[in-house]
């Protein structure tokens, strides 16, 4: 069923790509690997922080479960699952 629209906003994250691509849109996004770590639990760290990137030191800081994600992206990453992501 289609849906006429002006403006269409594809919030689908990492999978932005892949649900462009059915309607023969051209999203350049690619999941990248890249390495991470998680602290154990933390009781200041709320589930509503926010996420904190710092693209100069290719970093990022997000809530995970009762703890933190920290995780780190090389300039030259490598593709991650170019076929399409599970």
């Amino acid at each position: 069923r289609a849906v006429a629209a002006e403006r269409v906003v594809n919030c689908a994250g990492m999978w932005a790509r892949q649900l462009g691509e059915r309607d023969g849109v051209c999203i350049p996004n690619q999941a990248a690997e890249h390495y991470y770590l998680l602290t154990g639990p933390m009781p200041e760290v709320g589930r509503g922080w926010p996420v904190v990137e710092d693209p100069a030191s290719h970093t990022y800081i997000r809530p995970e479960g009762a703890g933190l994600m920290v995780g780190l992206f090389e300039p030259e990453a490598a593709a991650w699952r170019v076929d399409g992501v599970p």
